[in-house]
């Protein structure tokens, strides 16, 4: 599956279905299968991309974010070594994929955390998960710059 399902749709949009369908799960345990469930969705990352210049710095799993900017839009490609990693990158991967380099860095939300979704994670998978949304406002601001 590639993402975004909705490409027109906002980064504000996209969280708000996003945290809808979240919030229709009566615990934290289905909450949890839903985003393993969106890792196992994420588009196969081609190994030949596990390189350490694709590699998230201060996750305590191993995880690649690649990106891509055709007509003026990034998209993205992730994998991680943990699935409810790759989960949380696919969240990433699905808010931000498809828009352009300005839409994102507009953006100032967090959304793993203000979905609740970090609270329930130690503070290194929370470390990591800032460190993922860091290194997607890091390639927009570069190619913006481009």
């Amino acid at each position: 599956m590639t993402y975004p399902l909705e490409p027109m749709n906002t980064v504000q949009e996209r969280e708000a279905s996003l945290k809808e369908e979240l919030e229709a799960f009566d615990d934290w345990k289905e909450r949890y299968a839903f985003i393993l469930d969106l890792g196992d969705d994420l588009e196969e990352m081609p190994e030949i991309l596990k390189v350490d210049a694709n590699k998230i710095k201060g996750c305590v799993s191993q995880v690649w974010l690649f990106f891509q900017l055709k007509d003026g839009k990034m998209s993205f490609m992730a994998d991680s070594d943990s699935l409810f990693v790759k989960g949380l990158v696919a969240v990433m991967v699905k808010i931000y994929s498809g828009l352009t380099p300005e839409e994102i860095i507009a953006s100032k939300s967090n959304f793993l955390m203000d979905s609740g979704l970090v609270q329930n994670l130690s503070p290194n998978r929370a470390n990591g998960a800032a460190a993922m949304q860091a290194r997607i406002h890091q390639y927009a601001h570069e190619k913006r710059q481009a």
